[in-house]
């Protein structure tokens, strides 16, 4: 290989270097400066909490309550099952939500059948992204 082609090679492996580093970069500070950017999910959530607030019931189904002095909401839903190896679905109020989880909390999803009734806990991060921090089935 000459010089020539060891720069091409070279500048052509720095470009796709910088793509690969620079492009989630910029994805994630879109996210950040555009508050009123919603993900599907934080929009079933919030469809979720607006909708148990104004009929100020509990459905069968599911309901969701933001815990005094804090973020931390409950919600009661439904089991859907594993979307990947990091995150879970729920239906709350009949509508489809993304959960992130934790490595602990998959010994108790494991045991859970499509399906099942469950309450949750969970916060929502900067990105609009679902955290579950607790799961328990219902009878």
């Amino acid at each position: 290989m000459s010089g020539q082609e060891h720069r091409t090679v070279f500048a052509s492996c720095a470009i796709l270097i910088w793509v690969i580093f620079a492009l989630p970069a910029c994805s994630q500070s879109a996210q950040k400066q555009s508050p009123g950017l919603e993900t599907a999910a934080g929009q079933n959530e919030a469809a979720a909490v607006s909708e148990a607030q104004s009929s100020g019931k509990t459905t069968s189904d599911s309901s969701v309550k933001k815990e005094h002095n804090s973020n931390v909401k409950t919600a009661r839903g439904t089991y859907t099952g594993e979307i990947d190896g990091n995150s879970i679905e729920i239906r709350i109020n009949g509508k489809p939500a993304a959960y992130r989880v934790s490595q602990k909390l998959f010994e108790v999803i494991d045991k859970l059948n499509e399906d099942d009734a469950v309450e949750i806990k969970y916060t929502q991060n900067e990105f609009g992204q679902l955290i579950l921090d607790s799961i328990s089935k219902q009878k």
